[in-house]
């Protein structure tokens, strides 16, 4: 048997993991759909949205910040910190029966 103390200790790491995770992916689903529908076809030096992106096969145009969440690399290290968490889940904690 595992020790309650250790074992609670673990769930609190994977439920940040968890939060953390999700986080992540919602912010980069979102700013990847504000882009989609409201990121301007054509660079604007004003707004600063001036680094080009594909975003669903269409160029639209990002300010720094947005480019580094729409980019291919923050989505693949949400995904990444998700299936980390179901890994450490299913190793670390034990099955409940239903």
């Amino acid at each position: 048997m595992h020790d309650p103390l250790e074992q609670s200790a673990m769930r609190t790491g994977l439920n940040v993991l968890r939060l953390v995770a999700l986080v992540v992916f919602v912010a980069v689903w979102g700013v990847q759909m504000y882009l989609s529908f409201f990121g301007p076809s054509a660079p604007s030096p004003v707004t600063g949205a001036i680094y080009p992106v594909t975003i669903h096969g269409g160029v639209t145009y990002a300010t720094s910040w947005q480019r580094y969440f729409a980019s291919q690399g923050a989505l693949a290290l949400s995904i990444l910190l998700i299936a980390l968490n179901i890994l450490l889940r299913r190793l670390y904690l034990p099955t409940r029966a239903f």
